[in-house]
């Protein structure tokens, strides 16, 4: 008898698909995606691992993603990552299953905004954040100006 196919499936991904890292137990790791797959059973039928990369829309292969009842949205670092999970909330728009961490709420939590959220909590500490594009130093030079942080 063939084995049911997986109804279960991790999202991952990475906008820097250059650093894609395969570990010892050939698992696939990438920078702002967390390792909570290293707690389920190995077993391969019971899930789907899809991988995500901001070429995806261009490759002409997609996922069925409403053969799943369950996704698990694995890319979690939303400064690192916004290309890959403005292309997941995109496919997952019409998706008629559950989805754990939703892409679209990931990338809404990035740091700038985490900090501009936690700053009025009373009793809690947090630090100035801002952001800056690094591969243009004027413009960063005229931020810190003017917000008499130069």
């Amino acid at each position: 008898m063939a084995a049911e196919p997986p109804n279960f499936a991790y999202l991952v991904g990475s906008d820097r698909v250059g650093e894609l890292v395969h570990d010892k137990h050939r698992q696939h790791a990438h920078a702002g995606v967390t390792d909570i797959y290293r707690l389920r059973v190995t077993t391969p039928n019971e899930y789907k691992r899809v991988q995500l990369t901001p070429g995806y829309l261009r490759q002409s292969y997609r996922h069925d993603f409403q053969r799943f009842s369950c996704l698990l949205n694995l890319v979690t670092d939303a400064d690192a990552n916004p290309k890959v999970l403005a292309i997941a909330a995109k496919l997952l728009r019409d998706f008629r299953g559950r989805v754990i961490n939703p892409p679209q709420e990931v990338a809404r939590s990035g740091r700038d905004a985490m900090a501009k959220l936690l700053a009025g909590v009373p009793g809690l500490r947090v630090p100035v954040t801002l952001r800056a594009d690094l591969r243009r130093p004027a413009t960063m030079r005229a931020f810190l100006e003017a917000s008499g942080r130069a």
